[in-house]
């Protein structure tokens, strides 16, 4: 699509304009260094760079800011097949309008062509990136398979809120690696492109190149991808799913058809179990998953009911029938028999264990309850008030605070599993909530949670009424991902992406969004699964951002277009030393995906790496990107509370160590918190809130 000439010279006159706006507030002195990326292949890596990494200029629509602006470079392979695996983008931070968390939709496009971005043209990727912190170069990793065969990668970054006037960054100097490839910009969100030297007026940041570079890898390259899919006969409406801790087995709730499936890792075979009643008794309803640590016991809480909760239709717990506990044992031939049943209260959801396995954390929806039951002697403890329709439990990363999400009233209650009594209650879990406080039912609601081994704090589905909404007029949902700072137990951010959203308009069910999500025991990818879309998605919880684009799809069904195949609950684990996310597929495929993951390894300078620690009058923190520390945070062994620091931290060796002194924040000294012997985790916060998790033994 090529605009007319008298568009075209419209288009050039408005560029010139903005481009000397631009150049007379350009910032003076270079402003940052890019670095070439450090991604630990399977095949080779290059870097593609069309500048010589500083920048000179600052380039933008101008005042007044309007939405719509966007930058690119066409970068071009040397060899092909090539597979995009990270991108990074330099932001004019210069300017105050660029403050962190605001928001640019990040795009990526495929010239075969070789002549740059066609006027209209869709790109193959998008995906929102986050300005963070003060950081000029922002690095985004890329686990799915986008791969090039023949001509360039154009790749950049588009305003479409309007949010800043110059956020480009501009190297006059420029290189050109390799040649024919080029810098363009838009006026209009993609509408009309152009390139830099067309729109360059003559003396203003002698033409170059945008300060855009990226990473591909030849082939063999990784890529998230589908591995296997699994179909039990006997399954219906697959719902949860957990892994054992030996990752050798993964145990899959069937809603529908009260059973379970119970897959062996390595071989990928599985067998079926009735649960409950069986098949041919009263419904079940096969809810939630926990697998006692050790692998010799599982325990699947009974619904009551195979009737499919939704979004839009709360669920009506007087038709459902008593709620349960089914205890299954490991035998000796290694199968599982059901061997008890615990009675606990009404609606019994998604459950947590602790990691010595003494206790079992089982919310209850139509109790408003979470029940705590003693796994040695199969016997309910207590029964734990909480928030309105709870419906699952998470555990810290020491395991002394619970965080049951309250599916019913939009809030997280906070229990210490050390006293099993309710410590908090986090109310507000939305920047912006787009229903009023008087309709609290029309708020975005939390469903699943995981925690991130990378950074200790708590990623939870934000599922949105709003897509049905009567009486009319209806309201848009807002499907998106928040993060919870378990320190601070307060709400950090939304993750908002195209992937977090629900289903799109024309659905059948009319209903969906974010459901499951799940963390490997390490690293920092997070898995979730959007059930309204039939997707698998990634997000990196070092950026907290969506790393996913395109996004995997789970079957679709072709005489029900546009319905996608709900795509449920997930759990991870290393398998065979690969990262691999175990999906549960509802109706109509009622399957369970078996999806692998390329590896995220450390190529983000500003983030904190951790890789020793020792303590003795004073806290020394080894390790690299600590040059914009802000604070250290202990969370102390035997309690539940996050201690920091009375002094500030001070970076050392740039960057490459922090030095903490003085006492904590209860008053004690390091040695007396953290004594010989002891193990403890450490945070250490940057400025840009970027987060790294140490599991610290102190031997001496």
């Amino acid at each position: 699509m090529k605009s007319t000439f008298a568009q075209a010279r419209l288009f050039a006159l408005a560029i010139i304009i903005a481009l000397i706006l631009a150049a007379s507030l350009a910032p003076r002195r270079p402003l940052s260094t890019a670095t070439a990326q450090t991604i630990e292949p399977a095949g080779t890596l290059t870097e593609l760079s069309i500048d010589d990494g500083v920048a000179r200029c600052a380039l933008g629509a101008g005042n007044p800011v309007v939405a719509g602006f966007g930058w690119v470079n066409k970068l071009t392979p040397a060899t092909y097949p090539a597979t995009l695996r990270s991108i990074t983008i330099g932001f004019n931070r210069a300017n105050q309008l660029i403050e962190p968390d605001l928001t640019f939709r990040i795009v990526v496009f495929v010239d075969a062509e070789n002549d740059g971005p066609s006027n209209g043209q869709q790109p193959v990727a998008a995906f929102t990136g986050r300005v963070r912190g003060g950081d000029t170069f922002m690095t985004f990793n890329l686990v799915s398979p986008l791969k090039l065969a023949s001509g360039s990668f154009v790749i950049g970054a588009i305003d479409l809120t309007g949010v800043a006037d110059f956020p480009a960054l501009f190297d006059a100097a420029g290189k050109s690696n390799p040649t024919g490839s080029e810098s363009y910009f838009t006026l209009d969100a993609g509408a009309t492109w152009r390139t830099v030297r067309e729109g360059m007026a003559p003396g203003i940041c002698d033409p170059g190149s945008f300060l855009i570079r990226a990473t591909i890898e030849s082939d063999p390259a990784d890529a998230m991808a589908i591995k296997t899919t699994l179909h039990d006969s006997q399954a219906v409406e697959p719902w949860s799913v957990a892994v054992n801790n030996a990752a050798t087995e993964a145990i899959v709730a069937n809603f529908a058809s009260d059973n379970v499936t119970i897959i062996k890792t390595g071989d990928e075979s599985f067998r079926n179990l009735a649960v409950g009643d069986g098949p041919a008794g009263t419904p079940d309803g096969p809810f939630g998953v926990a697998i006692r640590p050790d692998g010799a016991r599982a325990y699947v809480t009974l619904f009551g009911s195979n009737t499919v909760p939704t979004r839009e239709m709360p669920v009506d717990y007087s038709a459902v029938g008593p709620g349960r506990v089914a205890v299954l044992v490991k035998q000796a031939d290694g199968s599982f028999a059901q061997t008890a049943q615990i009675n606990v209260n009404k609606g019994p959801g998604f459950p947590a264990i602790l990691a010595d396995g003494s206790k079992l954390y089982v919310p209850c929806g139509g109790a408003n309850t979470v029940d705590v039951i003693n796994t040695a002697t199969n016997e309910r403890l207590r029964s734990i008030p909480v928030g309105v329709n709870p419906s699952s439990c998470a555990l810290s990363i020491d395991g002394g605070k619970l965080y049951v999400t309250n599916f019913g009233e939009s809030s997280i209650s906070i229990i210490n599993t050390r006293t099993d009594q309710v410590i908090k209650i986090i109310g507000n879990l939305s920047a912006s909530e787009i229903a009023p406080q008087s309709h609290p039912e029309r708020l975005p609601a939390p469903w699943r949670a995981a925690l991130s081994p990378l950074n200790g704090n708590l990623y939870v589905t934000m599922r949105d009424p709003n897509t049905i909404v009567h009486p009319p007029p209806p309201v848009t949902a807002s499907d998106h991902i928040i993060e919870i700072d378990t320190c601070r137990d307060e709400f950090a951010r939304e993750i908002r992406d195209d992937a977090t959203r629900g289903t799109p308009a024309g659905s059948p069910d009319g209903g969906g969004g974010p459901f499951g999500i799940a963390s490997f025991a390490s690293g920092p990818a997070l898995v979730f699964t959007n059930d309204g879309l039939g997707i698998i998605g990634a997000i990196d919880s070092r950026i907290d951002q969506v790393i996913s684009s395109p996004h995997i799809s789970a079957a679709m069904v072709p005489s029900l277009v546009p319905y996608a195949a709900n795509t449920r609950d997930v759990a991870c684990a290393r398998v065979g030393g690969k990262a691999t996310a175990y999906v549960a597929v509802g109706e109509p495929d009622n399957s369970v995906l078996i999806v692998t993951l390329p590896d995220l390894t450390e190529n983000i300078a500003t983030v904190p790496v951790i890789t020793s620690v020792r303590v003795g009058g004073a806290m020394k923190i080894n390790g690299s990107g600590m040059k914009f520390v802000d604070h250290v945070e202990v969370i102390a062994p035997g309690s539940a509370a996050c201690l920091t620091f009375k002094k500030e931290a001070k970076f050392k060796k740039d960057g490459r160590q922090v030095l903490q002194k003085g006492k904590l924040s209860d008053g004690r000294s390091i040695s007396e918190a953290l004594p010989v012997g002891s193990t403890s985790f450490i945070r250490v916060v940057n400025l840009d809130k970027s987060i790294r998790l140490f599991l610290f033994t102190r031997n001496e």
